[in-house]
């Protein structure tokens, strides 16, 4: 995740073994965003009268 650009790696300033992952925003919008899966399954119900 963190070659992708959705998290980084930052030390955890009260140990020196410990580390917090911090989600970037191309992290977040990555959790906000639908699946691809569910995306299709919308526009395909759409296209056919469903919604």
């Amino acid at each position: 995740m963190t070659k992708r650009g959705l998290v980084t790696r930052e030390e955890c300033p009260d140990g020196g073994r410990g580390a917090f992952v911090v989600a970037t925003p191309a992290g977040y919008a990555a959790i906000e965003a639908p699946p691809p899966d569910v995306r299709n399954t919308e526009a395909r119900l759409h296209v056919h009268g469903c919604s």
